[in-house]
């Protein structure tokens, strides 16, 4: 009896002992199980907050990106704003450029004996002929391009040149043929536009200059103001008052015109208007001597 006694204490302390153990074990667990539900909760943040931070780079980026384009527009339209002031000079030394080669050409032609009125007749028959001209080889100037210069006789300057030129109006034309019509300097004349500096290539002097100058031209234009305003004149030094009421006519009511100019109303040349009393200043009144006696 007795050991059966000692067995059952000796087995219920090993259950006790087991059963704390396992107690212990699964407070640590729990402990840890909350420390990684917690470590969970935060990896979650982190995953949305980097979520939310990729989407805002790429929207930074996108509007960047469209920023840059925007400059590109703007330094282009600049760029060829500044250069629009270059285009009139450019036409101008262009027309110059063929008016000189053609005067040129014509002094040439003249030299070898050409005349001013054949290069006026060709210049007009040869304007609206997209074909090529042959030259006239019945005068003795001219010289036929199979025939070369002989080498036993010596050949002038003028007739070099003269060859030259025959052999370019037989390839090319006349010379009148390369220029437009209307463009030479004898048919029409080059009118060179005023230079205007653009405003935003002025200088702070230049610019005040200008505002000055367009004062001075809109001074002499400006209109008057109506009738004026009540209590607006010469006594008040005319100082501006929002709240004074403008001036009327007494005949019709209008703002646009005083009693005298009104065509409402006909009355005889004779008549005048009076004088208006509106901004008399008030007669000083007479003091007399014991005008203040009863009250003292």
């Amino acid at each position: 009896m007795s050991t059966v006694l000692y067995n059952l204490r000796v087995t219920l302390k090993s259950l006790t002992k087991e059963n704390s153990r396992i107690k212990e074990s699964n407070l640590l667990l729990s402990d840890r199980n909350a420390m990684l539900e917690a470590q969970l909760i935060e990896f979650e943040k982190m995953r949305c907050v980097s979520r939310d931070a990729k989407l805002e780079l790429e929207k930074v980026l996108k509007r960047e990106e469209i920023l840059k384009t925007q400059l590109e527009i703007e330094q282009s339209v600049i760029a060829k704003w500044k250069d629009s002031r270059n285009v009139a000079s450019n036409i101008i030394n262009v027309q110059g450029v063929e008016s000189f080669c053609e005067q040129s050409w014509k002094k040439n032609k003249e030299k070898l004996g050409y005349a001013v009125e054949t290069l006026e007749s060709e210049s007009e028959s040869t304007n609206n002929n997209d074909h090529l001209l042959k030259v006239d080889t019945s005068t003795e100037c001219n010289v036929s391009l199979t025939d070369e210069p002989s080498t036993d006789h010596a050949v002038s300057l003028t007739e070099k040149k003269k060859v030259e030129l025959t052999r370019l109006n037989e390839k090319y034309g006349p010379v009148t043929k390369n220029f437009v019509q209307g463009e030479s300097s004898k048919s029409k004349k080059v009118e060179k536009p005023v230079e205007r500096a653009n405003v935003g290539h002025l200088s702070n002097k230049q610019l005040k200059d200008k505002l000055e100058k367009v004062q001075v031209e809109t001074k002499g234009n400006k209109k008057n103001n109506r009738n004026g305003k009540v209590g607006i004149n010469k006594h008040n030094n005319y100082t501006p008052d929002k709240y004074a009421p403008r001036k009327t006519c007494v005949n019709c009511g209008s703002v646009n015109h005083l009693s005298a100019n009104c065509k409402s109303v006909k009355k005889p040349a004779n008549v005048k208007m009076p004088k208006s009393t509106l901004n008399d200043s008030i007669p000083a009144m007479p003091v007399m001597p014991n005008m203040f006696a009863p009250y003292a």
